[in-house]
């Protein structure tokens, strides 16, 4: 085993990872996704999962440092990837 481990193997480790109950820990995780996005090295179809992920973790995680740390995720991933807005179901132009 040669020990390389592909950008998506290193962002579903992180997600594994997330749901540990020590904060620090779960912040080192978003680091991990976050510089992951910032290689640009996952599909396009990959870094829009991880987003919502992320954004997921940005709206209702209880700790500040962790919708914190989702959040410079985000931002960060707005460089090497285009992010589109998708509307809601039942959304439409009227």
């Amino acid at each position: 085993m040669s020990g390389y481990r592909s950008p998506e193997e290193w962002v579903e480790s992180a997600w594994e990872e997330l749901d540990a109950p020590d904060t620090g820990r779960r912040d080192s995780c978003l680091e991990v996704v976050c510089d992951v996005l910032e290689t640009g090295r996952l599909t396009q179809a990959d870094a829009e999962r991880a987003i919502e992920r992320l954004v997921a973790v940005a709206l209702s995680d209880e700790s500040h440092t962790l919708r914190e740390s989702a959040l410079h995720a985000i931002c960060t991933a707005t460089a090497p990837y285009e992010l589109r807005l998708r509307e809601s179901p039942g959304e439409g132009a009227a």
